[in-house]
């Protein structure tokens, strides 16, 4: 599966409450004051990361101009260009490199990887070409050392009170409610642009499911939550 198909299917599994994205580390913070635009796709990094990492997949992301004008996050790929090269110069993500150019393109799609570019010159042949630990995106925490305590995996088993001699059952958790995901599934929206119910448990790391942070698109046009 091509790497933006897989970014498609995974964000329609997140709209749909199926998956949740797991916290990444590494991507840069925003500027104190930033536009619209520019938490529209902090927010979309974040989660397509999280997403794709949730799914297995800590290799470098590719991202072309059109998915922020499908994610209206942008009106046009001009515009997607410069955010992009923006949030470069930002250190909030940076490119080793990119995808070999298809259908007559002089160029290739960019790829993606949280945070700023690593200190020091570039390796022989490219980025893309360097250690692949280089090129991983982590999860948020990780110093890139495997966890001990994943080597085994604790399986549940009765317990046995000693004073008393009773066994005791595993604790079982109970099963879901039917139709948390339904609501949100039964939405229209194609980008991150509608606002869920305020305390929705879909909601991650401050994003919810439909949201551009303080925005709302009321009548195809983006306006502010507070006006």
């Amino acid at each position: 599966m091509r790497d933006d198909a897989q970014l498609a299917v995974l964000l329609r599994l997140w709209r749909e409450g199926m998956i949740e994205p797991e916290a990444i580390d590494g991507l840069g913070p925003l500027p104190a004051r930033s536009s619209r635009a520019e938490r529209g796709l902090h927010n979309f990094f974040r989660v397509s990361f999280g997403l794709r990492l949730a799914d297995g997949t800590d290799e470098p992301m590719m991202v072309a101009t059109s998915l922020p004008v499908k994610e209206r996050i942008v009106g046009t790929q001009a515009g997607a260009s410069k955010l992009l090269r923006r949030f470069e110069r930002l250190k909030i993500v940076w490119s080793p490199g990119s995808m070999p150019p298809i259908n007559g393109n002089r160029d290739g799609t960019k790829l993606w990887l949280p945070g700023a570019k690593p200190d020091g010159p570039e390796p022989p042949g490219g980025w893309l070409n360097a250690d692949p630990e280089q090129l991983r995106v982590r999860p948020a925490g990780s110093d890139g050392v495997p966890d001990a305590a994943l080597e085994g995996c604790p399986v549940p088993v009765e317990a046995e009170d000693v004073e008393r001699g009773v066994a005791v059952e595993p604790a079982v958790e109970a099963p879901d409610e039917p139709g948390v995901g339904d609501a949100v599934a039964g939405s229209s929206a194609t980008g991150l642009d509608h606002v869920v119910a305020p305390g929705d448990a879909a909601s991650l790391l401050g994003v919810s499911r439909h949201a551009l942070d303080d925005n709302r698109l009321i009548g195809g046009q983006y306006r502010s939550v507070d006006g």
